[in-house]
């Protein structure tokens, strides 16, 4: 044990243990990170000789259900912290990474003499010793655009920041080393043996700055974690933030959507100040400790490059050996002698080019946009005006079969049938017969309602609002394009067209739903998918909001997975909100729901600088939106 690197043997368990956190959350719990748990905590106390109930809202202290206590939206916050280890160390080694990268070819020539590197690179050192990294770092990342930007988006933005700000001070290391090996007695006698630059380089310096840099990479991953635990209190973190705790439609602060390290400490100090001590601890830990173990793994290593004779220097350097193309190249040409290593490095080289080359997943279906131009043309353009929309909307649902759900009609009821009803078709799918059965017994059946509004369109003061038609023209293109599918579909569909009767906030059309469905809730679990209006071209982002009661009763980190790998699939600027915010719709129909998702702005959200022009639409979002309902009906396991 006296020969044991204490130092690099505690440092390499806090890494293996955070490595196993980042790939495997599941090992170490079983929670949800994105589930709101425990909205309401209630507490018998005694109070006067009588027993009464005290009501306790989010956040929450430790406690059994949750041993590290809760955010203040009800998450729990051990499983965010183990789930957000992944986020958080793949933005630290993707720092550390495009660091090493532009700091290594400049620090060498620069401590090789090589005068236009050494100026330059003097002149970034000054630059940041002028301007400190941390103010650099949050002056630029506290745009509203970056702050604003889906994890995935805002990712490599952090990354550059970080690594500009990074960068000269490892490379003045890096200069630093490489004039002390150049002015080594060894390297004389090189020179004067003839050798060029390019061969003292590759044959000399390199393998004496390896380990050097090795041991420099896990110091300066923890002083990249470090930087971003000072960011998060100044309330900079990775990914979008979310209104939280709305009163009379205003949010009363920001909760971030995505499990990340940082954003757990945005609130300090205003959690500090209310006592919600755990909220700020146990983050605050988990930093220490990443920190602490990057350290002393760097530490560890340096001890052991400083030893004649070290196994674990042995390992390191037979790594690089075995990693060197010109090895490999060798070992081809003795095939037979090198079978085995030869077959391991080709595939795993044919792994890593498929994985990057390799397409992801393509949509089953292409949403036809010209399509639902020709719908939203035809739908502003109707001499009847609502009564014009209402028809064309009916001849179209008849003209793809769908089927009617009310006493043949399509009408939600048989009251006032005419101009102000909600239109309801069906697409059945291979359970259709059991959802029909009442006779039927076992778990029930899945339904997917997809809704959009189609009231407005055509206003008072006589004038016509394109963008008002755009859910309706999508939901018919959706409906053509499904129905025609070449595969049935295993769910059933409902499409809904509300009729919103001009209101700010379609609420009532929903509860009427709620309380006379048009299959009872007894034999269905149901998913809302809402087709939001498309806002002018001017936007920047389309609002995507997913809501769900029953979190518990769901896979809901995988839905927010599979939400988000879709989003992004279809490369398109997103803002996306949890719990807080939907249309009358999904506020209407979300509590029954086993989840809902919303996708585009709500009436309220536009209608004081809605367009009255049909082109200045963004159409990429009307795209966009119609791909990714039907992605997400055809592609994801929750809909199949």
């Amino acid at each position: 044990m006296k020969n044991t690197n204490i130092t690099l043997l505690m440092g390499g368990i806090i890494a293996i243990v955070l490595g196993t956190m980042a790939f495997f959350p599941q090992w170490f719990t079983d929670q949800d990170p994105n589930t709101q748990q425990e909205r309401i905590q209630v507490e018998e106390k005694e109070v006067e000789g009588e027993m009464v109930k005290i009501y306790h809202r989010p956040p929450h202290s430790p406690n059994p259900n949750a041993w590290m206590g809760t955010d203040g939206v009800g998450r729990d916050l051990w499983t965010r912290l183990v789930y957000g280890t992944h986020t958080t160390l793949k933005a630290v080694i993707l720092v550390v990474f495009f660091r090493f990268l532009v700091a290594i070819p400049v620090g060498i020539l620069a401590g090789m003499k090589v005068s236009f590197f050494s100026r330059g690179l003097r002149l970034f050192n000054t630059v940041f010793t002028t301007i400190p990294s941390l103010i650099f770092s949050f002056i630029v990342l506290n745009i509203e655009y970056i702050r604003n930007l889906p994890l995935n988006q805002a990712m490599p933005i952090f990354v550059v920041v970080l690594t500009i700000v990074g960068w000269p001070k490892l490379a003045r290391q890096i200069e630093d080393r490489t004039e002390r090996i150049m002015g080594e007695d060894f390297i004389e006698g090189e020179i004067a043996l003839g050798k060029h630059q390019g061969q003292i380089l590759k044959e000399n310096l390199l393998p004496h700055l390896t380990p050097s840099m090795i041991s420099w990479g896990f110091i300066e991953m923890g002083l990249v974690l470090f930087l971003l635990a000072q960011l998060s209190i100044l309330g900079i973190f990775i990914g979008p933030s979310q209104g939280a705790m709305i009163i009379d439609g205003a949010p009363q602060w920001f909760t971030a959507v995505n499990a990340e390290w940082s954003n757990l400490l945005s609130r300090a100090p205003i959690d500090i100040r209310a006592g919600h001590y755990w909220l700020v601890l146990f983050p605050s830990l988990f930093f220490f400790v990443g920190i602490t173990g990057f350290n002393l793994v760097g530490e560890g290593l340096k001890e052991e490059f400083e030893k004649r004779e070290s196994r674990i220097v042995s390992w390191i350097q037979q790594g690089i050996h075995q990693l060197s193309p010109l090895l490999y190249v060798k070992q081809i040409g003795k095939f037979k002698k090198y079978r085995v290593p030869i077959v391991i490095k080709t595939t795993a080289v044919l792994v890593i080019i498929g994985f990057i080359i390799y397409p992801g997943a393509q949509s089953l279906y292409t949403f036809d946009a010209n399509r639902s131009r020709d719908h939203m043309e035809s739908l502003i353009d109707q001499e009847e005006g609502p009564d014009g929309v209402q028809k064309y909307i009916i001849e179209k649902m008849e003209a793809a079969d769908l089927l009617r759900p009310m006493e043949d009609s399509y009408y939600f009821s048989s009251e006032g049938q005419g101009h102000g009803e909600t239109l309801i078709g069906i697409i059945p799918g291979e359970n259709w017969e059991r959802i029909t059965d009442p006779d039927a017994k076992g778990e029930k059946e899945s339904l997917v309602i997809i809704g959009t509004r189609y009231d407005g369109i055509y206003q008072e003061e006589g004038t016509v609002s394109p963008t008002r038609a755009t859910g309706a023209a999508n939901g018919l293109t959706l409906i053509e394009t499904l129905q025609n599918s070449s595969e049935p579909l295993e769910q059933t569909l409902m499409f809904v067209f509300w009729d919103g009767k001009g209101a700010e906030v379609n609420i009532e059309e929903p509860n009427r739903y709620m309380r006379t469905p048009v299959i009872p809730h007894s034999r269905v679990n149901y998913t809302y998918l809402d087709l939001g209006y498309i806002p002018k071209e001017t936007q920047r982002s389309l609002q995507v909001s997913l809501y769900t009661s029953k979190a518990q009763q769901i896979q809901f980190q995988q839905l927010m997975y599979d939400l988000q790998n879709t989003l992004d699939r279809n490369q398109f600027r997103y803002h996306l909100t949890m719990n807080l915010r939907g249309s009358g719709a999904i506020a209407g129909l979300s509590l029954s729901s086993m989840f809902s998702i919303g996708v585009g702005e709500e009436y309220y959200s536009f209608m004081d600088n809605e367009s009255l022009d049909p082109d200045s639409i963004h159409y990429e979002f009307l795209e966009k939106q119609g791909q990714f309902i039907l992605d997400m009906i055809t592609m994801t396991d929750h809909f199949r």
